[in-house]
C-alpha cells in the first residue's frame, strides 16, 4: 500500500510574536472568514497572496481575518486556532499543486475549506513564472481585479493551472 502523505520533522520553537496572538485573538470574536493565500515565489503565488490580502483588508475587513500560513502551520498558535475554528476558511491558490489548501488540510482536518484557484478570477501572462517578469503595478492590477472577481462572484474561467497538472 503507498503511503499518500508526506512526513516532515520540524523543529518546535519557543518563540511568539505578540502581534500575532493578539490579532488572533480579535479576529476569533469578530471575524467569521480565514483567508489564506498560498504565498508562492512565483508570479502566480504572488497574485494569490496579493489577492487574499484585497480580501481580507480592502473588500471586507468586518468578516475576513488573513492568516499566516507558515505560522498555522509550524506552531501551535492563534493562527491554527483560526483555521480550525472560524466558521469558513477560503484558500486562494495559485496553481493545481494546491500547496496552500494541502498545508491547511494537515493541520485543520475540515472538509469545509473553499479552495480558489486564481486563474478562475482573473488573466495574467502564463508564460511569466519570475516575479522579475512582471512588473508591480501589473500584478497588482491583475490581483485587484481577481479579488474584485472572486468577491463578486465572477469566474473568468474554468478552474485550470498555467504550470502544472
Amino acid at each position: 500500500m503507498e503511503n499518500k502523505f508526506e512526513v516532515l520533522q520540524l523543529e518546535k520553537t519557543e518563540a511568539t510574536c505578540r502581534l500575532c496572538e493578539d490579532f488572533a485573538e480579535n479576529a476569533l470574536k469578530s471575524k467569521t472568514t480565514a483567508i489564506v493565500g498560498c504565498d508562492g515565489a512565483c508570479v502566480q503565488g504572488e497574485i494569490a497572496r496579493r489577492i487574499a490580502n484585497h480580501l481580507a483588508y480592502n473588500k471586507n475587513p468586518d468578516e475576513y481575518a488573513r492568516i499566516c500560513l507558515g505560522s498555522a502551520i509550524t506552531k501551535d498558535t492563534g493562527q491554527r486556532n483560526l483555521i480550525r475554528n472560524l466558521k469558513n476558511i477560503v484558500v486562494i491558490e495559485g496553481c493545481s499543486v494546491k500547496c496552500g489548501s494541502r498545508l491547511v488540510k494537515a493541520v485543520a482536518p475540515r472538509t469545509d475549506i473553499k479552495v480558489e484557484l486564481i486563474s478562475s478570477y482573473c488573466d495574467w501572462d502564463k508564460s511569466l513564472f519570475g516575479m522579475n517578469e512582471i512588473s508591480h503595478a501589473e500584478l497588482e492590477k491583475i490581483a485587484t481585479e481577481g479579488a474584485d472577481n472572486y468577491y463578486n462572484k465572477r469566474v473568468i474561467t474554468a478552474e485550470k493551472s498555467s504550470c502544472c497538472g
